[in-house]
């Protein structure tokens, strides 16, 4: 299989280095360093710090939580990150 290049954003492949440069320069996509991940990724990815359920994804990355850690991490996610916000009301 021939190397390909991906674009940290929008995931999409390129043939080469050179379109790849080009695709980035010209569609200008947001990309996260919060450190979550070792290289620049979407806002919002599993181990993202915008992520509400990063703790809990991070622990099962990191495979030394037990169930019971694990479920508490959920809890705390659940719990206290902000929601989505309602947009209307249904019977």
């Amino acid at each position: 299989m021939p190397k390909r290049w991906r674009c940290p954003a929008c995931r999409t492949r390129r043939t080469s280095f050179l379109s790849m440069v080009q695709h980035c320069a010209d569609h200008r996509h947001s990309t996260c360093g919060c450190g979550g991940y070792h290289w620049p990724h979407r806002p919002g990815s599993p181990c993202c710090d915008s992520n509400p359920m990063a703790t809990l994804h991070r622990a099962l990355r990191a495979k030394g939580a037990t169930d019971e850690e694990l479920l508490d991490l959920e809890d705390d996610a659940v719990w206290h990150s902000p929601g989505k916000p309602i947009t209307n009301w249904r019977d």
